[in-house]
């Protein structure tokens, strides 16, 4: 399945989605980012630079970008990414694994949820981008510095490195993403993606009976 069909499925919500091309996530990777929630897009981004009182700037091409990907090569994307968010995200998913459910369709559900929470903090702010843009704003950009510079060097890592240095590297990482989960932001999108994903499970799980 391929995760443009899952969340055509779960979108009960009315949020804008882009399907991102192997071009654009190559480039969103460089940058740390897979599945992720903006608040302008096009011809907005530069409307938002230019203006004088952005405090004041309401947007309205808000969206979450997805890539256009399989399920299960999006997972690997997680799985390789170095930064702990797919095993972390494994954990916070765990009391909702179903027999009848694949796991990975729990994962990627979870991650499409918290954007949306994301989307729904935008709504409540009234579509400002100045706002939304500074919540949290330090707290993020100092989690966001600080794993840039772990991730190069997880990059650089080759086999004839200590095995010890890496793994003290992996576990940077990881505690890094915990903390980042619980800036306030993060986790108020976390918590809106527990209120939701038994619903978005069972809206796929009637999609799967309809078709059988």
């Amino acid at each position: 399945m391929k995760v443009s069909e899952l969340i055509s499925i779960i979108n009960t919500y009315g949020v804008k989605v882009a399907f991102d091309n192997p071009e654009m996530i190559a480039n969103n990777l460089r940058e740390g980012q897979v599945m992720y929630f903006a608040p302008l897009a096009g011809y907005e981004i530069k409307k938002y630079k230019r203006s004088k009182h952005q405090e004041r700037f309401i947007s309205k091409t808000a969206i979450i970008h997805i890539p256009d990907l399989t399920i299960e090569d999006l997972i690997n994307v997680f799985e390789c990414d170095g930064t702990g968010i797919h095993e972390i995200t494994r954990t916070i998913i765990k009391p909702y694994y179903n027999k009848a459910i694949p796991t990975n369709i729990v994962f990627v559900s979870f991650l499409f949820l918290h954007e949306v929470g994301h989307w729904m903090q935008f709504k409540e702010m009234g579509n400002n981008v100045y706002a939304f843009v500074n919540l949290d704003y330090e707290t993020k950009r100092a989690n966001f510095e600080k794993q840039l510079s772990l991730k190069q060097r997880f990059l650089s890592f080759t086999e004839a490195n200590n095995t010890t240095e890496f793994k003290d590297l992996i576990d940077e990482l990881h505690k890094n993403m915990i903390e980042y989960r619980n800036i306030p932001c993060e986790k108020q999108a976390d918590d809106f993606a527990h209120s939701h994903i038994l619903d978005a499970l069972n809206a796929y799980q009637k999609y799967m009976n309809n078709l059988s």
